[in-house]
């Protein structure tokens, strides 16, 4: 048994194309395939409710982008007729794995208190999946505005959690807070609308709907190493909000770096080293000489 843990521009024509597909909630050929996960959480005052929405991408997609560069966004609808999007920050990449997590914070006024569904949706999924291959993608949450509660926050630290390949692994991906402090969270799968249409659950999984544990027979699935597969869930607290989880499970050797857990981003260089890499060799030397004087 092994337990997950949280850890771990376009440019050009091409922004003016992929934002245009986003906000129709179709895909080009060019913007296929770059969809990797997200979840969104929520708190309110008022009528007014502050979203954070993470999201993760293809980066080779979005011209290689680095961390703290911003990149036009997706469009997020609020559920009441309205959108938003505004530009996104990246907080982390993964070169070799060609992915990038993006995060943006949205604050929007409901005309009205009621319950309303926020989301983000388009195409198109990971085309190299054993399950959902190509298709469409979206993440929501329901809220009910104006009774001054927030959304559960189920967190997540990548796109990927490593699972080892072979018999019956249980993992729980979540890393969860709920700042109501409210109790009977249930976590459970998300429906195929809920994650975007014509969706399909890995096989032999389930989950513990209190704690959030999954349990998943690799071997009745027929999973294998190096194989990829996406997951969606949804949390619900006791007031009835929700808050989604949208992941990609790749398969690993027991035992192999990472296994296990979520797959980490690459490190950011501390200022100081992207200092003295800049100095080059020339630099360098100047630098010692002066340091013998």
């Amino acid at each position: 048994m092994f337990r997950g843990m949280h850890r771990k521009t376009f440019l050009g024509a091409l922004a003016i194309a992929g934002a245009a597909a986003l906000s129709l909630g179709l895909a080009t050929p060019a913007d296929a395939t770059h969809w990797r996960g997200g979840n969104i959480s929520w708190t309110q005052s008022g009528n007014q409710v502050s979203f954070d929405v993470t999201s993760y991408w293809r980066r080779s997609f979005f011209a290689n982008q680095a961390v703290g560069q911003q990149n036009v966004s997706h469009v997020f609808n609020f559920g009441d007729g309205n959108t938003d999007s505004s530009g996104h920050t990246i907080d982390a990449i993964n070169v070799s794995n060609d992915w990038m997590k993006v995060t943006n914070s949205y604050t929007h006024t409901y005309a009205s208190s009621g319950t309303f569904t926020a989301y983000l949706q388009s195409c198109c999924r990971l085309s190299t999946m054993v399950n959902n291959s190509d298709g469409n993608f979206r993440i929501e949450t329901t809220m009910n505005v104006g009774d001054g509660s927030s959304s559960p926050n189920v967190g997540g630290s990548s796109p990927i959690f490593l699972v080892p390949d072979g018999g019956v692994q249980v993992f729980n991906p979540f890393t969860h807070t709920d700042p109501d402090g409210t109790a009977g969270t249930n976590f459970a799968f998300a429906s195929a609308t809920q994650a975007g249409g014509g969706f399909t659950q890995p096989g032999s999984m389930t989950i513990n709907s209190t704690n959030g544990e999954v349990t998943w027979d690799t071997d009745a699935a027929g999973a294998a190493v190096g194989q990829l597969w996406s997951v969606s869930y949804m949390v619900t607290d006791s007031t009835g909000n929700t808050a989604p989880l949208d992941i990609l499970l790749q398969m690993c050797t027991e035992g192999s770096e990472g296994c296990g857990d979520f797959q980490d981003p690459d490190p950011v260089p501390e200022p100081a080293t992207l200092g003295l890499l800049g100095l080059g060799l020339v630099g360098l030397t100047a630098l010692r000489r002066r340091r013998r004087s």
